[in-house]
């Protein structure tokens, strides 16, 4: 990594696009006053109750269903240094300044200009508000987006010269993120090393080797899950995760799902809200289970007093959830595709369009969202960037990209460098519309740099193809 930055800072270009992000940054924080917001501690679904990672993060950790560890486990670290806030603030800072510095040199990699590079990280990145929203909220987003791009940039590198090292760099990056967020699932170790040995045939036996070391610690959480309680996935909310998707869709609601409890399509599960406390399915599944251990056994948080999410009771109550929503399916699939077509609709909102959807703008510190709307005339620029109308209309921005996306997808695949790549944004956009309706905007953050940087290289290069009478052309 400091070789990275080394190389990069002899870059006219790149200085300048970090002097950005830099003032931006001073400009934000000391002249504008946001501070950091670790609110999330105190509501975090996907975040164990900071008594229990305080006092025993490895058994607590040992015992998590709900989410993969990484996340919690370093939040247990942060939390038992003196001054966790400044630790993570300035972690989260080091992220964006790597960020920067990974999305410029990931546009090179793919054959855009240095002024196009600079121009475009500056716009996706640097000075998008969404950058100011999640680079000063403790949560898993940020530190995903750094993960994916670095990710990128190594997996293209590893590419052009396929060495078992630069695999398993690149690799490990993967691995690092599929322990941390769950949509990043096991699959994508598959999806990526499938399209490896395909464009790299004559390597293929290092290229298994690399994706199989890569993939076995998390091939070993998700084992472990499956021996400790039945399932085999990183998360034990796939069921609650796919009700959500389609309750509260129009005439899909409580009395509906009544009805079809009563004509046994569907359990009783299916007739309360998802994600309910756990007290709530322990008395609708008559649960008796008791394990002795906190993080199990507990109803709520001591610290915070909200529901323990990681509760026995709810990897039982995801696979009887699953197989509701199996019926339902193939009941009802125009539900499940009505769902969908919502959820895409969100997915194209811009990604700090998160705090105007529903009660979300409650997670966020209240003078860090006061300062954030006083910036509207600048939002406003960028409503009309991502050509967001309003919540009734798609991001026509966002929409054109992936239809750009999806176009190219055909002579992107052409190429070793940007062939894996979009199968692994392929799998992102398909995931994050197929199994959440509402907060997806904010997943496709996550990963939105790295597709907007891979598009506009497709077309450019496109460009140039045609310019020159259809040659074949290369990325640079």
């Amino acid at each position: 990594m400091r070789n990275l930055v080394r190389r990069s800072l002899s870059d006219p270009y790149l200085p300048i696009l970090l002097a950005v992000f830099v003032f931006s940054r001073i400009f934000l924080r000391i002249v504008l006053g946001v501070r950091f917001d670790m609110s999330s501690l105190t509501w975090a679904w996907q975040l164990l109750d900071p008594a229990w990672l305080k006092s025993d993060p490895l058994t607590s950790i040992w015992y998590m269903h709900m989410q993969p560890p990484l996340f919690n486990l370093l939040t247990a670290f942060a939390l038992r240094t003196p001054f966790p806030s400044v630790l993570l603030d300035a972690l989260f800072l080091t992220f964006g300044f790597l960020i920067t510095v990974i999305l410029y040199r990931l546009a090179l990699q793919l054959g855009l200009s240095r002024p196009l590079s600079a121009i475009a990280v500056a716009v996706v990145f640097v000075l998008n508000p969404s950058s100011f929203l999640y680079e000063t909220w403790y949560f898993y987003t940020y530190p995903v987006l750094f993960l994916t791009a670095l990710f990128s940039l190594l997996l293209i590198r590893a590419i052009r010269n396929p060495t078992f090292w630069r695999l398993t760099s690149a690799l490990s990056v993967l691995t690092v993120i599929t322990l941390t967020r769950s949509s990043y699932h096991l699959i994508t170790f598959i999806i990526v090393g499938l399209a490896l040995v395909w464009f790299l045939r004559e390597k293929w036996r290092t290229v298994i080797l690399a994706v199989a070391i890569t993939s076995l610690p998390t091939f070993l959480w998700y084992f472990r899950n499956y021996v400790m309680f039945g399932t085999f996935s990183p998360t034990s909310w796939t069921g609650m995760n796919l009700t959500r998707l389609v309750w509260n869709m129009p005439g899909w609601g409580e009395g509906r799902f009544r009805e079809l409890h009563r004509q046994g399509i569907v359990s009783s599960l299916m007739t309360t809200y998802p994600f309910s406390p756990p007290d709530v399915y322990v008395r609708l599944l008559s649960f008796k289970e008791r394990t002795g251990v906190k993080v199990l056994d507990s109803f709520y948080e001591p610290t915070t007093g909200g529901p323990n999410y990681n509760h026995a009771v709810y990897p039982v109550v995801s696979g009887v959830l699953l197989r509701d929503n199996i019926n339902l399916a193939r009941r009802y699939p125009y539900v499940y595709i009505r769902a969908v077509a919502s959820a895409f609709k969100n997915f194209t909102y811009p990604p700090y369009a998160y705090v105007y959807m529903g009660r979300f703008y409650l997670l966020f510190d209240e003078n860090n969202l006061r300062i954030f709307h006083s910036l509207n005339p600048f939002l406003r620029v960028y409503d009309l960037l991502y050509g967001w109308p309003g919540k009734k209309f798609p991001g026509i921005t966002v929409l054109l990209l992936i239809m750009a996306f999806l176009l190219l997808l055909p002579r992107l695949l052409k190429r070793p460098e940007t062939g894996v790549l979009s199968l692994f944004l392929l799998y992102l956009i398909g995931v994050h519309t197929a199994f959440e309706r509402r907060e997806n905007m904010r997943f496709r953050f996550q990963f939105e740099a790295v597709l907007v940087l891979l598009t506009v290289s497709g077309i450019t290069q496109h460009n140039r193809e045609k310019g020159r009478g259809g040659g074949k052309g290369s990325f640079t």
